[in-house]
């Protein structure tokens, strides 16, 4: 059965009930959907602990039956998120729609019809456009195929997997390094109440860190330079004196916190993610939110000060 068009109106609870039939995420729990100016979104999502979060959602536009979303705004444990991390966020939780239909391009998710209702064969619609009027989400669909029997023939593209997710996907088989900072680290948490494990990987954030940075500096793969960068910053947060005079333009007024970002950063640009992942004791997702928020704690601190003498001595170096 065919029909040419079709005019649909959707509430917010016509879009719950559509989200709950079609994607069903392990943890993740949509409690209520607000249409205003934007498609709010409230729920938690559960993994080892449970998070509250609110998003706010833009709609962009509709072309090739791929309906294009921003998210403009993002509260989690009733915080806002930083635009940095807010695209860390869109990218992490978009990976694992992607099975559902939906990827993510430069922080705007694109939500494709045809993988959405892939493995439906009762029915095939086109979305010619979709805008929000008076706190309602308007759908103007054409082309509907209707199908009793359940006998639709679907046809999916198949996408290339590029570069990037194959390094993604090798990540989570990297071998990690195991010491006796790794026995100290499990003896300590298997002490830790019911609750204290669930936040453990948070809990262990500065001294996993630090063992990073230890173990980064024995490490043949890390280029000798870095290990300098490291070296140097170390030296200059436990020396007691100011070893760059106040008196000095531009850097002379470095405090300690802008030389440990300033570290870091150079770790995070000079050393690949692999060998990073490698070294690091704890969950990867919060390694990956800490290299992602980076350069806005950066605009926070004098790092780009030392940044700077860094790079003027670099190129007086080539010289």
């Amino acid at each position: 059965m065919n029909i040419s068009q079709v005019n649909v109106k959707l509430t917010g609870q016509d879009i719950l009930s559509i989200i709950n039939e079609f994607v069903n995420i392990d943890g993740l729990n949509l409690e209520k959907i607000i249409i205003e100016d934007g498609i709010i979104l409230e729920g938690s999502f559960h993994k080892g602990i449970t998070i509250n979060f609110s998003a706010k959602a833009e709609i962009v536009e509709c072309e090739n039956n791929k309906i294009f979303v921003r998210l403009a705004k993002v509260k989690i444990l009733k915080l806002g998120v930083f635009r940095i991390l807010r695209s860390f966020a869109l990218k992490q939780l978009t990976k694992i729609c992607e099975q559902f239909g939906i990827t993510n391009e430069k922080e705007v998710a694109v939500i494709d019809i045809n993988k959405v209702l892939k493995d439906v064969p009762y029915v095939n619609i086109n979305i010619d456009d979709i805008y929000i009027k008076k706190n309602e989400v308007y759908v103007e669909v054409n082309n509907v195929e209707v199908s009793i029997a359940g006998t639709l023939i679907k046809k999916v593209e198949d996408e290339e997997v590029n570069e990037e997710e194959k390094s993604e996907v090798d990540l989570e088989s990297i071998k990690k390094v195991k010491d006796n900072y790794s026995k100290g680290r499990e003896i300590l948490k298997n002490k830790m109440s019911d609750n204290g494990k669930k936040y453990s990987d948070y809990i262990f954030v500065l001294p996993d860190i630090v063992t990073l940075i230890y173990r980064l500096l024995k490490d043949k793969n890390v280029p000798v330079r870095t290990k300098v960068i490291i070296s140097a910053a170390i030296a200059y947060v436990t020396v007691p004196t100011d070893m760059i005079p106040d008196r000095i333009p531009l850097i002379g007024k470095i405090d300690d916190v802008a030389v440990v970002f300033f570290a870091l950063n150079r770790i995070v640009k000079d050393v690949p993610l692999e060998i990073i992942v490698e070294n690091w004791e704890g969950n990867n997702d919060i390694l990956l939110v800490l290299t992602s928020g980076l350069d806005y704690l950066i605009n926070f601190t004098k790092a780009k000060n030392v940044e700077s003498l860094y790079n003027v001595i670099s190129e007086l170096s080539t010289l």
